[in-house]
C-alpha cells in the first residue's frame, strides 16, 4: 500500500497555505487547540470521500481551495474548488464529471474511504455503529461483497457455458448430418482442376487465334500496299524512254549551238564580203544561210518539245523516287512482320526473291 508523502492545504478553513511532510511509519500531528489539527483530517477526507459538501469549509481569504496529496510512488491527487472550478486533478489530468461521489481514478490511487479517517470528536470506530453498519463496513474492508458478486457471476457464467455446450453439441450433430451430402467434394475438386486446365488451354488457343488473325490482317495490309506498286515496271520503262529522249535533246541542243556559232560566223563573213564578189556566190550563200535558218527554226521547235518532255521526265523521276522509297519502306515493314517466310508464297526469303 502506498503511503502519503506530502499533503498541501490552501484556503481550507484556517489553513491559508500549509504543507505537511510525512515520514515512513507512524506520523503524529500535535499542537495547541484551535490551530487546525482537525482541519488537516477534514482536508484529507475532502480529497478521499468528497466530503464535506457545500462551501462552509472554504476560507475567507478568497481564491480557489486546493488540497494536494502526493504518495510515495510519485502520484499526485489534487482536489480543487472555486467560483469557476470544481474538479479532481490526477497526475495533471483534470476530472470533472464525478457529481457528489469520488472518481475511480482517485480511489484506485489512494485506496482509502471515509471509514479510514476518524476525527477528534468521532465516537470509537465500529463501537457506536449498529450491527448492520458494522457488518457493511467489515464487508467493504474484507471485499466480501466483491467475493459474493464474483461467485454469482461464476455461477451465471457456468450455467451459460453448459447451455452453450449443449447447443454446440446439437449443432455438431446437425453439421455431421449435413456434411454427408458433401461426400463427393474430392471428385468435384478433381473435376474443377481439369476444368481449370481446360480453361488455361482455351485461353492459350484463344491467344494463338488472336495472334493469327492479327498476322492475317497485317498480311492483307501488305498485299494491299504491294498492289499499288504493280505499275512500277511500266513507269520504269517510260522513264528509260524519257531518258533516251533527254539524251537526244541534249545532242540536238549541242547541234543547235554549233549551228548558231556557224550562223554567227557567216554573218561575220558577210559583213566583210566585198561588194565585188560575184552575185551567184552571194545568192548561193544566202540560200545556204536561209536553209540553215529554216533548219534552226525547226530545231527551236524541237528544243521546245524537248524542254516539255524534260519537265515531264523530272516530275516522273520525282514520282519514281517517292515510289522507290515507299517500296523500300514496305519491304522493311514486310521483313519485320515476316522475317523468315514470305506471307504470300510461303517460301524462305532469298529463295527466288
Amino acid at each position: 500500500m502506498e503511503m502519503f508523502k506530502t499533503v498541501t492545504i490552501k484556503n481550507f478553513q484556517s489553513h491559508k497555505h500549509t504543507k505537511i511532510d510525512f515520514v515512513p511509519g507512524t506520523n503524529v500531528i500535535i499542537g495547541e487547540s484551535d490551530v487546525g489539527k482537525s482541519a488537516v483530517f477534514r482536508a484529507i477526507n475532502w480529497v478521499v470521500s468528497n466530503r464535506p459538501l457545500g462551501e462552509a469549509y472554504r476560507s475567507e481569504w478568497g481564491g480557489d481551495t486546493h488540497v494536494t496529496i502526493e504518495t510515495t510512488d510519485g502520484t499526485v491527487v489534487e482536489r480543487v474548488k472555486g467560483t469557476a472550478r470544481n474538479q479532481y486533478v490526477v497526475n495533471g489530468e483534470s476530472l470533472t464529471a464525478f457529481g457528489s461521489g469520488v472518481t475511480t481514478q482517485v480511489t484506485d490511487v489512494l485506496k482509502m474511504s471515509s471509514e479510514s479517517i476518524q476525527s477528534q470528536m468521532d465516537p470509537p470506530f465500529l463501537l457506536s455503529a449498529t450491527p448492520g453498519e458494522a457488518a457493511r463496513m467489515l464487508n467493504r474492508a474484507a471485499s466480501i461483497e466483491d467475493i459474493d458478486l464474483t461467485i454469482s457471476n461464476l455461477r451465471k457464467s457456468h450455467s451459460q457455458l453448459k447451455t452453450s455446450i449443449k447447443h454446440n453439441e446439437t449443432a455438431l450433430e446437425r453439421y455431421k448430418t449435413e456434411i454427408q451430402q458433401y461426400g463427393d467434394i474430392p471428385v468435384l475438386e478433381e473435376r474443377l482442376v481439369k476444368v481449370e486446365q481446360l480453361d488455361a488451354q482455351r485461353s492459350t488457343i484463344s491467344q494463338t487465334i488472336s495472334d493469327m488473325k492479327r498476322l492475317v490482317q497485317d498480311t492483307q495490309t501488305i498485299q494491299t500496299k504491294l498492289s499499288t506498286t504493280k505499275h512500277i515496271p511500266k513507269l520504269r520503262k517510260r522513264v528509260d524512254g524519257l531518258y533516251t529522249q533527254h539524251q537526244d535533246y541534249r545532242t540536238a541542243v549541242k547541234a543547235q549551238q554549233d549551228k548558231k556559232a556557224l550562223v554567227s560566223q557567216i554573218e561575220h563573213v558577210q559583213s566583210h564580203i566585198g561588194v565585188l564578189e560575184s552575185v551567184p556566190e552571194t545568192l548561193e550563200l544566202v540560200n545556204t544561210t536561209q536553209a540553215q535558218y529554216n533548219k534552226m527554226n525547226d530545231m527551236k521547235e524541237d528544243l521546245q518539245d524537248l524542254r516539255i518532255l524534260t519537265s515531264r521526265a523530272i516530275r516522273i523521276q520525282e514520282d519514281i523516287t517517292g515510289l522507290t522509297k515507299a517500296i523500300s519502306d514496305m519491304e522493311t515493314e514486310l521483313h519485320e512482320l515476316a522475317p523468315d517466310i514470305c506471307p504470300l508464297c510461303g517460301a524462305q526469303w532469298g529463295e527466288g526473291q
